[in-house]
């Protein structure tokens, strides 16, 4: 059982760990982890080339929508990143025009592209939300992850926190996030977001987007 002293001194090192964590945008050189996380996290199911080659494409389709990125990094190891997209980028963006461009490279048949269901899931719920509600100063927090070797210290409320203070600097008076069956939503409930809309696909799988005013 561990005495108070022992619950003191982990609480501690866990400050220590998350006060050397170092901020910076998206380079290049991160790809590599961040695509091997990726692939680990939501293509286990799938060979580890053709995983790759998911979180490649998920990776680059995020990266297109976004203008702020910070990636964390703890002992010159990936361990998490926010992407996010300002309200005039949203403005700008045209989902399924991306959504085709993207999938011209590869052939109709190939494997990754008969498992893309989920992106073109993700399409149409922002389309919907976007022509039922006011889009005025509504930014977008685009991807989040957190490495599991390096969750406990609050790096995921961190690189939340980043996010939102970034978008409100862009002039965001709201953000926007989705998320699905497949994640523990429960959180923005419990942070008191508005859900816009729940999407089911085909097979009943819900995408869902979430708002939220910036104060």
């Amino acid at each position: 059982m561990m005495t108070q002293n022992n619950a003191l001194r982990e609480r501690k090192i866990m400050l220590n760990r998350a006060n050397d964590v170092i901020y910076r945008p998206y380079q290049e050189s991160d790809r590599p982890e961040i695509v091997d996380l990726i692939a680990k996290t939501w293509y286990p199911h799938v060979s580890d080339e053709l995983a790759k080659e998911h979180a490649n494409f998920e990776l680059d389709w995020h990266l297109a929508h976004q203008d702020h990125t910070a990636v964390a990094r703890l002992d010159d190891k990936f361990a998490g990143l926010i992407f996010s997209r300002s309200p005039e980028l949203e403005k700008k963006t045209n989902f399924k025009d991306d959504f085709n461009r993207l999938i011209k490279k590869y052939d109709v048949n190939h494997p990754m592209i008969q498992n893309i269901g989920w992106l073109r899931d993700e399409v149409n719920a922002v389309e919907n939300v976007k022509k039922a509600n006011s889009n005025q100063g509504r930014g977008w927090l685009e991807l989040l992850i957190v490495s599991p070797e390096i969750r406990g210290i609050g790096l995921g409320k961190k690189l939340y926190k980043i996010g939102i203070d970034n978008l409100a600097k862009q002039g965001a008076t709201h953000y926007r996030l989705l998320t699905d069956d497949d994640c523990d939503w429960s959180f923005y409930e419990h942070d008191k977001m508005k859900r816009l809309g729940a999407f089911p696909n085909e097979d009943n799988f819900n995408v869902y987007v979430y708002e939220k005013e910036i104060k």
